[in-house]
């Protein structure tokens, strides 16, 4: 296996123990390549997906980390 150079932020927002949603991404392979390619039927599938994860936030359904209910990180959420 070879490094293609690529990477999310996700990784980063977690290594500063922040949460994040990673990887909603379309299904496909050889990320960052010449040979990359999307499976197109995933498309909608990951729409469907993002849309879900977003209507059950919006109403209060997602258990945010404990260390987020503390007084002063409300703008986080």
């Amino acid at each position: 296996m070879r490094s293609t150079g690529g990477c999310c932020d996700g990784n980063n927002l977690a290594a500063a123990g922040l949460p994040n949603i990673d990887t909603l991404g379309v299904r496909g392979g050889q990320i960052h390549s010449v040979d990359e390619f999307v499976i197109v039927d995933s498309l909608a599938e990951r729409a469907r997906l993002s849309a879900l994860a977003l209507m059950r936030m919006a109403a209060g359904e997602f258990d945010w980390p404990a260390r987020l209910q503390e007084p002063g990180l409300e703008s986080v959420k």
